[in-house]
């Protein structure tokens, strides 16, 4: 057997190249802002903060529709809210710091709920307090969608460069 048949032996040449471009992918997404442990953390972040703050939407807004058929009941939908919040902040305790700032309009946001009272029947502007809340919500979970946007894009980013890359080698 020839050197290079023994070399290809004992070199295998695919698995040294898929390493090598998953280490350049990892320095790629660092270079683009997209930390290796981060990536990984941010899509689970994001799943999450959209299943809450869904949800949290969706009571908000029947609290509204039971408020205006004058249904006590309202309240227990605050309290739900309240209990989405509360579990978006446990379980971004350390986010990615593309959502730092929506973890920190959440946190306004529950601060605001409890200090008016909503979420023990008080609203001093009735029902106009129930439709600040789900505007806030609402723009809190389209921010959430901006940073998924702009996360994916950038993954794009790398995916095409990485494809680039890929092809120029073939040549």
């Amino acid at each position: 057997m020839s050197e290079l048949g023994e070399f290809r032996e004992w070199f295998d040449l695919s698995s040294a190249y898929a390493e090598m471009v998953r280490e350049f992918e990892r320095d790629f997404k660092e270079f683009l802002g997209i930390k290796h442990e981060e990536s990984k953390d941010l899509q689970y972040c994001l799943e999450c903060l959209i299943k809450h703050l869904s949800a949290a939407v969706k009571l908000a807004e029947e609290a509204v529709d039971y408020y205006i058929a004058k249904d006590d009941r309202w309240v227990g939908f605050i309290r739900k809210v309240v209990d989405e919040l509360a579990g978006v902040m446990w379980d971004i305790r350390k986010p990615p710091k593309d959502l730092l700032p929506v973890r920190d309009e959440i946190r306004k946001t529950r601060i605001w709920i409890t200090r008016t009272g909503m979420d023990i029947g008080l609203l001093p502007n009735g029902v106009d307090d129930l439709k600040e809340l789900q505007t806030r919500l609402e723009k809190i979970l389209d921010k959430i969608y901006e940073v998924k946007k702009e996360y994916y894009e950038r993954l794009d980013k790398v995916k095409k460069a990485l494809i680039e890359i890929a092809r120029k080698k073939k040549r």
